[in-house]
């Protein structure tokens, strides 16, 4: 197995590894797209989900908060009111 490198003067170079270091870095290599796939499904729900704005505003408008919560965003609702 070959393996490109940079050199300490920026050179890249090709250079050959050791079965050891072949399998370590198989190793490494599939421990990196183990860690990958372990978070890709993060990145599916962040585009699909709806924003946190329209989640909190649907849990206000089912009465899910407790009061005090809800009568902070009553109050600042009031105060900037969505214009007609």
């Amino acid at each position: 197995m070959e393996k490109l490198v940079i050199s300490p003067n920026s050179e890249p170079v090709i250079v050959s590894l050791s079965p050891e270091e072949a399998d370590a870095e198989t190793a490494r290599k599939q421990e990196l797209t183990a860690q990958a796939n372990a978070i890709a499904y993060k990145e599916s729900r962040i585009s699909q989900y709806p924003s946190i704005g329209d989640q909190l505003d649907a849990l206000y408008h089912a009465g899910v908060f407790p009061e005090e919560m809800a009568a902070q965003i009553t109050a600042v609702k009031e105060a900037n009111p969505k214009p007609e």
